[in-house]
């Protein structure tokens, strides 16, 4: 079945919400919950992904309506949810240097989001226990840099906009 534009992003930016924003399933739930309450004529997906309590089953529901969608595969997209999970509490140097190295090492990102992830993974081989304020600046330099770079910037807000983070 194809879903329609508004459904797919959606599922794609709570796919990504999961991935690399560090949301857990019942977050995804919640914000399943209120786009439930919002909507005068509900899909059955969102329904039955709302129920959903393992984040397996709830990767499968969204990747199942996403199909696919070119969200998923942005790496800036990824890096920018990095960042506002980042902004939000979800704090860790490694989390965001191993996600963002491998994505540079992909050649999925902009030369200079490479450039920049694997400074900040360098900063962590040289700085890591001695000096983790000057790793956490190299991340922070990073999610900056990628910060409002996805073309998709407006539904990622909004998935973070309308929830509990």
């Amino acid at each position: 079945m194809t879903w329609p534009e508004a459904d797919r992003k959606l599922a794609a930016a709570l796919l990504l919400a999961m991935d690399y924003g560090g949301r857990p399933v019942e977050h995804v739930a919640s914000v399943l919950d209120r786009e439930i309450a919002d909507r005068a004529v509900v899909p059955t997906w969102l329904i039955d992904a709302s129920l959903l309590r393992s984040p397996q089953d709830m990767a499968n529901a969204l990747e199942n309506v996403a199909e696919q969608h070119p969200l998923v595969e942005d790496p800036v997209s990824a890096l920018e949810m990095l960042a506002l999970g980042w902004e939000h509490g979800l704090r860790s140097a490694k989390r965001v240097i191993g996600l963002s190295s491998s994505l540079a090492r992909e050649d999925r990102l902009p030369d200079d989001l490479s450039t920049l992830a694997y400074e900040a993974e360098e900063e962590q081989e040289v700085s890591g226990l001695t000096q983790p304020d000057r790793v956490e600046r190299a991340v922070r330099q990073l999610l900056t840099a990628a910060r409002g770079r996805s073309a998709w910037t407006a539904v990622l807000r909004q998935v973070v906009a309308t929830s509990d983070w």
